[in-house]
């Protein structure tokens, strides 16, 4: 798939003029990993978020077992939440296959969001909405959690 139509379909940047997203296109890089790879791991600094062009990518948390918290597939993308708080990465990132990714290094997104802000007024709207359904799906998800454990005592 070619970078802008992935980057066009993210939901950070549905919406995005097509100039906007060539823009950003331009400072992508390409990523290819092999299966079992890691694409980062836990505790690394963060410094850029991903698209998965074609592969599946999991998302583990490594202790005595590996945990997979989430997969995600062709079109989707990862790593984007450290954007905006910039701590140190929360889990792992491991190729499950071959994968091939599309990088979007943190310093390149900041200064073309900066010089474009056609695009930031996509992006930020963008983001909260995606935060905001993600909270509102933790918090029921915590309550049905608690309604269930509530049900065992």
């Amino acid at each position: 798939m070619e970078t802008h139509h992935l980057l066009k379909r993210f939901y950070l940047f549905r919406n995005a003029d097509t100039d906007d997203i060539d823009a950003l296109g331009a400072r992508c890089e390409r990523q290819h990993c092999a299966a079992r790879e890691l694409v980062f791991r836990e505790g690394d600094p963060v410094d850029a978020l991903y698209l998965v062009e074609l592969g599946t990518i999991e998302i583990i948390k490594a202790s005595a077992d590996v945990t997979v918290l989430i997969t995600v597939g062709s079109g989707g993308g990862f790593g984007e939440v450290a954007f905006f708080d910039r701590d140190p990465r929360p889990a792992s990132a491991r190729a499950r296959e071959a994968s091939h990714l599309i990088k979007i290094p943190f310093t390149a997104l900041t200064q073309t969001l900066e010089q474009r802000p056609s695009l930031a007024r996509v992006f930020y709207p963008n983001a909260c909405v995606f935060l905001a359904k993600r909270l509102r799906r933790t918090l029921l998800d915590l309550s049905f959690a608690r309604e269930i454990n509530g049900r065992h005592f």
